[in-house]
């Protein structure tokens, strides 16, 4: 398999990781701010029950 074009290619290799990353990073972040607020949520209940 010969690639005809290698910058078109490149190209598109580098948006779809960028993409691949992007989404990673999005869900990560997601995660941790729900489990920051979930944390801080069960922290105000504790502080409250005593």
């Amino acid at each position: 398999m010969r690639i005809q074009n290698p910058m078109k290619w490149l190209s598109q290799w580098a948006c779809h990781v960028r993409c691949t990353f992007g989404t990673l990073i999005a869900i990560t972040l997601k995660a941790l701010i729900l489990l920051q607020t979930s944390l801080c949520n069960s922290w105000l209940l504790a502080l409250q029950s005593f």
